[in-house]
C-alpha cells in the first residue's frame, strides 16, 4: 500500500508541474491548447510513463472537460499561458 501511495503521489507531481502554466479555463493571456490524454502522456513520458487511467484521473479530479476536435473524438479543453 505505501508503494502505491508514493506512486500516487509522484504522479501527482509530475502533472501538477505539467499542468502549472495550464488552465481549465480561459483567463487573461492565456490560449486554447487542447490535448488528448495520449498527446498528455507523450508530453511528460520523459518525465515519468503515466497511463491513461491516471491522466483522465487527474483531469475530471482538476475540473477539466472534453469537447469535440475535428474529426470528433474526445479531446481535452485546455488554457495555457502564452
Amino acid at each position: 500500500m505505501k508503494d502505491e501511495d508514493e506512486g500516487m503521489r509522484i504522479e501527482q507531481v509530475v502533472l501538477d508541474a505539467y499542468f502549472q502554466c495550464r488552465s481549465n479555463r480561459q483567463e487573461l493571456n492565456m490560449v486554447q491548447d487542447n490535448k488528448t490524454t495520449q498527446q498528455i502522456i507523450d508530453e511528460t513520458a520523459d518525465t515519468l510513463e503515466l497511463d491513461d487511467k491516471t491522466v483522465v484521473t487527474y483531469m475530471v479530479e482538476h475540473g477539466y472537460l472534453l469537447t469535440e476536435d475535428d474529426d470528433g473524438s474526445p479531446i481535452w479543453m485546455i488554457y495555457r499561458m502564452r
